[in-house]
């Protein structure tokens, strides 16, 4: 079974990814890209690697090929047309994921651009768009990184029903969100 993991930064892909190591291989994409130079160059305003999408993609294929049981955990997951049997969207309420953001030393823009993601549910309807058959999505807010690691379990059992894709909504939360970084001038 090859399970993607995918979200904002800062909803708890990677820490949930390394508590599942126990049960499955785990690919962290962004520790791939760097290692393996899967990117063209930097972006300077957000402070972030630009991935050649192509070439992990390839990479990624191979990898695959070697597993029966692996998790693909990365923002940039849904993304990659690896064979997914389960696609898992984590999700952060947002007014939480600014404080996790800030408190990873992202700068302003791109705390902002996260926010604005989440909020619109970006993730989620680029991995509904991307043609997989089983896309769930799981609100971390208020779960630790262990109850999320057993919501997962939970989902690979087939027990599904509280992670279909909808169920997550910041709509009360966006005016409010936009409403504070105009103040804050972001």
């Amino acid at each position: 079974m090859i399970i993607a993991i995918t979200g904002t930064p800062g909803t708890g892909k990677s820490t949930v990814s390394s508590i599942l190591a126990e049960s499955y291989h785990v690919i962290h994409l962004n520790e791939i890209v760097k290692v393996m130079g899967f990117y063209s160059g930097i972006d300077e305003k957000r402070g972030s690697l630009e991935v050649e999408m192509d070439e992990l993609e390839a990479y990624l294929r191979e990898v695959l090929r070697e597993h029966d049981e692996i998790i693909v955990e990365g923002h940039l997951a849904h993304l990659l047309d690896a064979g997914y049997d389960i696609v898992i969207v984590l999700r952060c309420r947002p007014s939480i994921l600014r404080d996790r953001l800030r408190s990873k030393g992202f700068n302003e823009d791109k705390v902002r651009e996260n926010l604005e993601a989440e909020a619109l549910d970006v993730i989620l309807i680029e991995a509904l768009e991307g043609g997989f058959d089983a896309v769930y999505e799981i609100d971390t807010t208020e779960r630790t990184a262990n109850e999320v690691a057993a919501c997962i379990k939970e989902i690979v059992e087939g027990n599904v029903e509280e992670y279909l894709p909808g169920r997550v909504s910041w709509g009360d939360e966006l005016e409010k969100i936009v409403d504070e970084l105009l103040r804050e001038g972001v």
